[in-house]
Formats: C-alpha cells, structure tokens, sequence
C-alpha cells in the first residue's frame, strides 16, 4: 500500500502479481493493518463502529475495506461513487 502524492493510498500491487507467495502475505498483512487503524480509531473514540474506504485506482469510486464494530460485516466490500456520501465528499 502506498500513499500518492494527495495523500491517497493505493495497492501498488497488480492483482495478477497476487498469487505469488510473498505476495499473498504482503496483502495479508495490509489487510490486518486496515483492522488495526479501525479497531484503533473506534477505541480512542468510544463509538459503536468505525470504517475505512480506500479510492479505487478509477478515482471514482471508493471501497471500504476494513471496518470494526457493529454491522461491520455488511460494510465491508461496499463500493461508492465518490459523487454520494460523506465519505465521497471527503474525498474530492
């Protein structure tokens, strides 16, 4: 994961380098960190949920893809445009 020069991050690796071996864990690994910033974010703020939304390399949509607390399974995976919500208006 990398950050860009707006400060967006990104996963620099291609998803067809994802197979390798040490690939995998690097993925892994970025996956649990996202956990931690959430898990993390919704203690210090004492709130029943915290989520993270990644731009995808479109521009134009976000995805969250980490999240903690109450309903965070039907969060995460959930793609917006970055034209609706909240979260889109932060980021544009």
């Amino acid at each position: 994961m990398i950050v860009n020069q707006r400060g967006r991050l990104f996963n620099a690796m291609p998803a067809d380098e994802t197979q390798h071996p040490g690939n995998q864990r690097l993925a892994e690994l970025q996956v649990q960190t996202l956990q931690s910033v959430t898990d993390l974010g919704r203690r210090m703020f004492g709130v029943a949920a915290c989520s993270l939304a990644l731009l995808e390399p479109d521009d134009e949509h976000l995805r969250f893809s980490a999240t903690s607390g109450e309903g965070a399974a039907a969060v995460v995976g959930l793609r917006l445009p970055v034209s609706r919500g909240i979260a889109g208006w932060v980021v544009s």
